[in-house]
């Protein structure tokens, strides 16, 4: 919750030059009603017609039943890195930290199986790489394009199939909007875990939770 709030003061700060300041939403820790609450997105989202909401839950169940992978996956760790995400289209930008490389390993088999089984009924014309994957637990988000703040921040860059993502700099931060934007980045990072009980399925305001194989 700390490290959350810190990103909605970093990425809604306006810069030195009197912009003003962006609209931020921070996720809520727990789901409800149209809120997920804090998670890790395996796919990306899709459009779903009534006919495949069915067939496509019980084919994910089958992919989550039969992924050894996912025993004892419980709890997840996070990296002490703060990254930025957005989709190609950049209409979103999303804060928060990645899955430590042990954690995201044990979840893109299960990743992969969800996409190919998306393929199968057409939801998909085809799979972005599993292994350019950023997962992630997204803390707060704003639809303001923070493209200018990231870049006069330092930020590092990276493009991938699934879109961009900057990795926040440590240590001092510019000035301008850049500063807040890496200001989120030094504070109280690190030793980051989660429980996870079971992979949930969000169709609409609907949540179908999958439990994990034991």
């Amino acid at each position: 919750r700390s490290l959350a709030e810190q990103l909605g003061g970093g990425l809604g700060g306006g810069d030195a030059g009197g912009e003003a300041a962006a609209e931020v939403h921070l996720t809520e820790e727990h789901g409800g009603g149209a809120a997920l609450g804090w998670h890790v997105s395996l796919a990306p989202m899709l459009s779903l017609r009534r006919q495949f909401i069915g067939p496509f839950i019980a084919e994910l169940g089958s992919v989550v039943a039969s992924s050894s992978a996912l025993e004892g996956l419980s709890p997840l760790f996070f990296d002490d890195e703060v990254w930025v995400l957005a989709s190609k289209d950049c209409d979103r930008f999303f804060a928060g930290p990645l899955l430590a490389a042990a954690s995201a390993a044990l979840l893109r088999p299960a990743a992969e199986g969800l996409l190919g089984a998306a393929c199968e009924l057409g939801l998909l014309r085809e799979a972005p790489s599993v292994a350019s994957m950023r997962l992630h637990c997204s803390l707060a988000w704003t639809v303001a394009d923070l493209r200018p703040a990231l870049t006069s921040g330092g930020a590092e860059r990276f493009e991938s199939d699934w879109g961009m993502a900057w990795r926040l700099p440590s240590g001092a931060a510019s000035a301008g909007a850049g500063a807040g934007l890496a200001d989120a980045a030094v504070s109280d990072v690190g030793d980051l875990q989660a429980a996870v009980g079971s992979l949930c399925v969000r169709v609409g305001d609907r949540t179908t939770p999958l439990p994990l194989p034991r």
